[in-house]
């Protein structure tokens, strides 16, 4: 198992180290149906950080999972009550895209940040707005309950948490401002900040067409620090970036050192191996993964980002 380390701010990272672990009652189970005859191991008292709880199969915590709950998850047998709830989902986010949503596209979108830089918790925030699960103000109760929004006074929704909120506004029409160019070089319209294409990761024109690589992995970290600074507000806790041009560049630093971080990746791994695991050439790989927004000299050494310094300037 990978090993994860824990910074200051009380976030996770994976390491490159693995841990040898001896699972209690472990089952085997085939996976029918499929051309690749895989088996699925499944340990009850292990798993994914960061904790076991946080995670669920067919609504029912994944450290209380058994095999027969996963048999059940892998023959697509849902309970009634997870089937009308992902077609109330379904039928919602339909509402703010062209093209029909089910749970088929939920499901692409987050398999698509499994090839990303990200870090779990900006997988997490994604896929739980994708859910409609963070606790905004609207889906609290009880006496104690906040459901207005400490900037707006209106009440704090999903889409207002992440869309219309002055700071979440100001940061999407920063980053679309900001990657004008980038749209631009792909022969791309530059969009306008929509549900679609800031909280779900979609096209907002409907097409087939997926969005370039690098605005799922800019609106992934975006959608992470959005939803840090309100609940920070909410709740009333310190705030670590409290206007919205702080907020702004950080999340561009943020962006920039990713991309810095997975070209670096790739490059140690085409450098120090005799059989080179990646066909393509670095100019070749960089293009296919990052599209317009970064750029290497001749040699595939030297790292460009095609994009301002700050929004800012």
């Amino acid at each position: 198992m990978r090993q994860w380390v824990q910074d200051p701010e009380g976030y996770l990272t994976p390491t490159h180290t693995h841990s040898a672990h001896v699972f209690d009652r472990v089952q085997p189970l085939v996976v029918d149906r499929t051309r690749s005859h895989k088996l699925l191991v499944v340990g009850p008292s292990e798993g994914a950080p960061p904790q076991l709880k946080h995670f669920k199969v067919l609504g029912k915590g994944l450290h209380k999972c058994e095999a027969k709950h996963f048999y059940k998850a892998l023959r697509k047998k849902f309970p009634k009550s997870q089937r009308l709830k992902l077609q109330e989902l379904c039928e919602y986010w339909g509402t703010f895209t062209k093209a029909p949503f089910t749970t088929l596209t939920m499901a692409k979108l987050k398999s698509m940040g499994s090839s990303l830089p990200l870090m779990q918790q900006e997988v997490w925030v994604h896929t739980k707005a994708l859910h409609k699960a963070h606790m905004v103000g609207s889906h609290q109760h009880g006496p104690t309950a906040q459901q207005q929004c400490e900037v707006c006074q209106e009440l704090d929704t999903h889409e207002h948490a992440f869309m219309h909120c002055p700071m979440a506004a100001f940061v999407w029409h920063s980053l679309l401002t900001w990657t004008e160019s980038i749209w631009a070089a792909e022969k791309l319209t530059p969009p306008k900040p929509s549900v679609a294409l800031c909280m779900l990761g979609l096209m907002p024109s409907g097409t087939p067409r997926t969005l370039p690589r690098w605005w799922q992995l800019l609106q992934r970290i975006a959608l992470r620090w959005i939803w840090v600074t309100h609940a920070q507000r909410l709740y009333g806790t310190d705030m670590m970036y409290s206007d919205p041009t702080t907020l702004l560049s950080h999340i561009q630093q943020e962006f920039e050192s990713r991309i810095k971080w997975d070209w670096n990746r790739f490059r140690h791994t085409h450098t120090h191996t005799h059989i080179s695991t990646t066909p393509m050439r670095p100019r070749e790989w960089l293009k296919h993964n990052w599209g317009q927004v970064a750029k290497c000299d001749t040699q595939g050494k030297e790292l460009s980002l095609e994009l301002s310094p700050t929004e800012t300037e």
